[in-house]
């Protein structure tokens, strides 16, 4: 089984806006898929922060026949855990049973702001663009005072940066102790500020302070934008969304790659 595990980019989230119903036919998983000759199951969710990415996986059954593709997010995005008591307040028109049958092709727009339930885990991702695209959109009045005071007054991009540090030992740790044969990049955000050993490994591919999205379009030169109250980071004009020919690029790079580190 091919394990994928990333964020908007690796879900297909232009594709799913487009309403295209072979969206899952469009990804670099599927292409990788077919080059391996492997079953996948894409575990990707829009929004989806390091964080997440690093909990779901290390409550996967691994094995040695399996593979594991780590499409790493933006440090400026975490998550935070909810109590079936807390998450519905009665000022919304949302109930925990929305939760429980999610399906992004169906509901996605009805569920707010990217709460999930995974058993008895509920979860809510914390993005920036929740505090930046305005907290009235918010129909959740205790997650919306949650958002303004997380990013208001306790946004850290260095405590951030070192929790990326935390989720990359926990994802390679669960995978080399599996034994599966895995990979991980960066989307569109570079990982860390200033070389780190604890990075240096072939799996990750590209290293830290590179992107895929800079890979598949060289010629694009950064802009600035701002994230938070006082934390400014480059945001990449070629972050928009790979389409299909570029997705197909992708799954050749990693198919190479993964040639290499496991031939």
């Amino acid at each position: 089984m091919i394990y994928v595990l990333g964020d908007s980019f690796s879900f297909g989230y232009n594709f799913w806006l487009e309403n295209k119903p072979n969206r899952n036919e469009l990804l670099y998983s599927h292409f990788l898929s077919k080059k391996l000759n492997s079953p996948v199951k894409n575990l990707s969710v829009p929004g989806s922060s390091n964080w997440r990415i690093s909990r779901i996986l290390n409550n996967l059954n691994l094995s040695e026949d399996d593979y594991v593709i780590i499409a790493w997010s933006s440090n400026d995005r975490s998550e935070t855990g909810f109590s079936k008591n807390s998450l519905f307040p009665k000022d919304t028109q949302y109930n925990i049973k929305d939760l429980e049958n999610i399906s992004f092709e169906n509901d996605y727009r009805k569920i707010v702001h990217g709460f999930e339930k995974d058993g008895n885990i509920i979860t809510a991702k914390l993005l920036p663009s929740l505090y930046i695209n305005g907290l009235e959109n918010i129909d959740n009045h205790l997650f919306r005072q949650y958002v303004n005071i997380n990013y208001e007054h306790f946004f850290n991009p260095d405590y951030l940066e070192n929790m990326f540090l935390v989720c990359f030992n926990s994802a390679v740790y669960k995978c080399i102790r599996s034994k599966c044969k895995f990979i991980m990049f960066n989307v569109f955000w570079k990982s860390y500020s200033r070389p780190c050993d604890l990075l240096n490994i072939p799996e990750y591919y590209l290293g830290y302070d590179n992107n895929m999205s800079s890979i598949l379009r060289p010629n694009t030169k950064p802009k600035r934008g701002k994230f938070g109250l006082d934390y400014w980071t480059e945001v990449y004009t070629n972050s928009e969304y790979w389409n299909e020919e570029e997705h197909k690029k992708v799954a050749d790079l990693l198919y190479n790659q993964l040639q290499e580190l496991y031939p």
